[in-house]
């Protein structure tokens, strides 16, 4: 599953500036994310709890692999403990209490890879999400009175 999410985009075009557009993917969902989807779904019908993990990064300074390598371990996690991963790399890469305000730290700051003419989540610039759903998607059913709870791990998780 892991490499099937990030081999999906392997066909796109190049867009402006360099950066690769979702809108120009070519090649279709994995059998494996699709059917993440549809667990999801099941689960749903049936009323059952679902933990979402929402895979994040925190480190201002790191590259594109080190990203990617925080998705993937965070994306594995999810597998093990029975959760459903959800990438959200948003506008900015820090730790969670920086993200809340309480604090500042030297690692914090904007997620290098963000534009916002491109959408709010680099992620999704360059690849799938793993069950092919979005965070808005799992906020909104969330906020429908579904039972979700999102959870991220904390910052020395990641680290470890």
């Amino acid at each position: 599953l892991l490499l099937e999410s990030l081999c999906s985009h392997a066909n796109r075009s190049t867009a402006e500036r360099g950066r690769f557009r979702v809108d120009s993917l070519s090649s279709a969902p994995s059998r494996r994310m699709i059917a993440l989807r549809e667990a999801f779904r099941a689960a749903l019908s049936m009323n059952v709890h679902i933990r979402v993990l929402k895979i994040t990064m925190n480190h201002e300074n790191a590259g594109f692999f080190a990203y990617l390598t925080f998705a993937l371990n965070q994306i594995q996690y999810a597998e093990q403990h029975g959760m459903f991963p959800v990438v959200a790399f948003g506008e900015l890469s820090g730790c969670h209490e920086c993200e809340s305000g309480s604090h500042q730290c030297p690692f914090c700051g904007t997620n290098a890879f963000f534009d916002e003419s491109l959408g709010p989540n680099s992620w999704e610039y360059f690849f799938r999400q793993p069950g092919l759903l979005a965070l808005s998607d799992i906020e909104r059913i969330q906020h429908s009175g579904h039972n979700v709870t999102v959870h991220t791990l904390p910052d020395i998780t990641l680290w470890n």
